[in-house]
């Protein structure tokens, strides 16, 4: 039997560690490491790099998604009659995000349970979750116990993800297209050199104007007006209009569209009563892509190539989030934590 290994297994961690001071220990892109700041580590500067323990390249990836490998209590009693803030902080094998609030209940053996809200340790292993009770209040009594029982966590509409950033949440378009096309646009994944265990996949694409020339003038338009191109299926883009006979017009907002009619002959509808309607011709970009599917296990980022004719738009970047880490927990990590027992 190996001194250690690359599953997520308590036991796989550096076997000559105690089990609570495992708890210290996690897992990053570069193997098992000691928490900065932790006793292990022997300094108390947070800000230091973790302290690699044993190189094994990847290991955050093998190890799949983040998960909860024990609780402490960071009081080590409750009083009624003085109230306080009850503590308890979740240890996950490797580095965790948060957003929102996720929830932690603490067991009372005598009365109603305990719901603790995530208070703070985003981007670290260690998740603290906190409730303040006043005091003499009757949410506790002399005698209770305090434990954490199996399951103690609820993400309560909030996110707990690992900071991996291997799959695809969002395609951007970071930089606008410099010509525009004259054909709605299609889109192409590029996933380049990365390497993947599952692909990711584009989905729909939006579409918006770049340009627009004025062919035919109208009458009847009041200057600066709001105007609309009648274009296809989405939201049609916006104009204000120069003069009352729409000379010319500069775009408000590019549209977001799911399909075109046509580039040419189109028509502008102002709000102007008995205006006759100007045409103009346009130009196309990509506003957006869809995410059809994440993909997982990315090494780097990969990219959208757009295309249509004529348009000119550099590719689309991937925004990339961690895999949702499970926040399930046995009834044995919960009973290791020890209880609390409330005094008078």
């Amino acid at each position: 039997m190996g001194l250690w290994g690359a599953s997520d297994a308590a036991e796989d961690k550096p076997k000559h560690f105690t089990t609570e001071q495992k708890e210290e220990i996690v897992a990053n892109e570069h193997g098992w490491t000691v928490k900065a700041g932790s006793t292990l580590a022997g300094n108390d500067n947070t800000g230091a790099d973790p302290e690699i323990l044993v190189f094994i390249r990847g290991l955050d990836n093998k190890l799949g998604v983040g998960d909860i490998v024990g609780f402490d209590w960071n009081i080590s009693a409750f009083d009624k009659s003085d109230g306080g803030t009850l503590s308890v902080t979740a240890h996950f094998n490797e580095a965790v995000t948060v957003t929102g609030t996720p929830q932690l209940t603490v067991t009372n053996d005598s009365r109603s349970n305990h719901t603790l809200s995530y208070a703070s340790g985003s981007g670290t292993s260690a998740l603290t979750f906190t409730l303040a009770i006043g005091a003499a209040n009757s949410a506790t009594s002399a005698d209770d116990v305090l434990s954490i029982a199996a399951n103690a966590m609820a993400l309560n509409s909030g996110t707990i993800k690992d900071t991996s950033g291997d799959s695809v949440s969002a395609w951007t378009a970071v930089n606008d297209a410099t010509t525009g096309g004259t054909t709605f646009p299609t889109a192409t994944i590029n996933n380049g050199n990365a390497s993947f265990k599952t692909t990711a996949a584009v989905g729909a694409v939006t579409a918006g104007i770049l340009t627009v020339d004025i062919t035919t003038a109208g009458s009847g338009y009041t200057d600066e007006e709001t105007a609309t191109i009648d274009l296809g299926t989405g939201t049609d883009p916006t104009l204000e209009i120069s003069g009352t006979t729409c000379t010319g017009a500069t775009i408000k907002t590019a549209g977001a569209l799911t399909a075109i009619t046509g580039v040419t002959g189109l028509t502008i509808t102002g709000g102007s009563s008995g205006a006759s309607n100007g045409r103009c011709s346009v130009t196309m970009k990509v506003v957006s892509c869809a995410v059809s599917a994440a993909g997982a296990e990315y090494t780097s980022p990969p990219t959208v190539d757009v295309a249509a004719t004529g348009l000119v738009q550099p590719a689309i970047e991937a925004t990339m989030v961690g895999r949702s880490a499970t926040i399930t927990n046995s009834s044995a990590i919960g009973t290791a934590a020890g209880t609390i027992t409330v005094t008078a």
